[in-house]
């Protein structure tokens, strides 16, 4: 074992090479060739004569031990070099951010046994014991989750997912199983939720509607759909901020970029659908930026016919129709994909063939349906407008 003393920009600069591409590293040293010469342990060693002479040594040996310290180190060393007794103990007291590597395959240190956090720019040490204990916590939680899943009792299934992407280690992707199924343990859990308002939300507009309401029915239906909505915007919540505080960080892959960043735009969506006032204005504006990323991503990325690309114009789609009260710019977006795909429907891949064409389906039954309430509505509008022309109220109609 070699115990390497890293500075906490050295440190950083190991983080930025793997997350730009992996490459297992030599040893996390200074980039300049005389450093590189220098191997851990003959560092190590220098130190050891430092801290030797240190505690009550004379002011001559301690410069000459700084000194081959200085010869060991040049152009600047990851240690701050003590001119005291003093200053050599504060220093030692102060190198809390180290290493531990294992020399294997030909001196490349194994990266295995510790975390990199992008989030606090810290190097936290596991261990192999911790480390072990990480996957054993890891798989406990997604086997729970396929558990919960069977059993069809969501919430624990979101509960046991939450534990498997904060106690995965930061540099880490999720794999497509974990995000199949914390995408399944989201959707359903708010699914539920979302019916269930929308029916105690058509109930209390009935008893408003009444000529003689019942007062006190109507406070308790009322009570009983705001209850409802603090469960959904918990749930919404928790997703955003799983994903933008522990998944968006450490993803690479654009297609599983796109996929989280159209996952946002969906649960700011669905958080539209209850908001009032400024809340509703700032839930819609973050989930058109979130679906705005995804597809400027997803357009460069992805081919026309990718199922990811595709379910995200139908959701956007849906945002600008249900959400904005824009047919016009919902049907333009769901036609632009639906045309897209279809010239590349023959080169489409056979694993993504049901998918695609499944999505596919539902963009064009949207378009044949918003396309028929459009003609409708324009039909409605023109009837109107000869009426009211004909009464001389034209001006004020036209303001309604």
């Amino acid at each position: 074992m070699v115990h390497v003393e890293v500075k906490m920009d050295e440190c950083l600069s190991v983080k930025e090479e793997l997350l730009g591409g992996g490459a297992k590293l030599s040893r996390p040293v200074r980039h300049d060739d005389e450093s590189r010469e220098r191997t851990g342990s003959e560092v190590v060693q220098a130190r050891h004569q430092l801290d030797a002479v240190k505690p009550n040594g004379s002011s001559e040996e301690l410069v000459q031990a700084r000194d081959q310290l200085d010869a060991m180190k040049p152009n600047g060393s990851c240690l701050k070099l003590p001119h005291s007794a003093e200053e050599a103990e504060e220093t030692t007291r102060g190198l809390s951010h180290s290493l531990v590597i294992e020399e294997e395959n030909g001196g490349c240190p194994d990266l295995s046994g510790f975390r990199l956090d992008p989030r606090d720019h810290q190097v936290k040490k596991t261990g192999k014991q911790g480390l072990e204990e990480l996957r054993k916590t890891r798989e406990d939680n997604m086997y729970l989750a396929k558990l919960a899943k069977q059993a069809e009792r969501f919430d624990e299934m979101r509960k046991a997912m939450d534990k498997v992407v904060r106690t995965v280690p930061s540099l880490w992707e999720l794999d497509l199983e974990e995000r199949n199924l914390l995408n399944i343990a989201y959707k359903d859990a708010v699914s539920t939720r979302r019916s269930s308002w929308r029916t105690v939300n058509s109930l209390a507009q009935e008893q408003e509607k009444k000529e003689v309401k019942n007062e006190r029915h109507l406070s308790i239906i009322k009570d009983y759909r705001a209850s409802i909505e603090s469960e959904i915007n918990d749930i919404c919540g928790s997703i955003l901020q799983l994903v933008d505080e522990h998944i968006l960080p450490s993803t690479t892959s654009s297609e599983v970029k796109v996929l989280f960043l159209k996952m946002k735009g969906d649960y700011h969506r669905y958080l539209t659908e209850f908001k009032t006032g400024d809340e509703m204005t700032e839930a819609s504006d973050k989930a058109l930026s979130a679906y705005s990323s995804a597809r400027d991503l997803a357009l460069i990325e992805l081919s026309p016919t990718h199922p990811t690309r595709l379910a995200l114009a139908l959701n956007l789609s849906i945002f600008y129709y249900e959400i904005k009260h824009s047919p016009e710019e919902a049907i333009q977006e769901a036609r632009k994909a639906f045309e897209s795909a279809i010239k590349e429907l023959d080169v489409l891949e056979e694993d993504s063939y049901k998918e695609s064409t499944t999505v596919m389906q539902h963009l064009r039954r949207n378009l044949t349906l918003w396309s028929s309430d459009l003609l409708e509505d324009s039909r409605k509008y023109t009837k109107k407008s000869s009426s009211v022309r004909a009464n001389g109220d034209c001006l004020e109609e036209k303001k309604a």
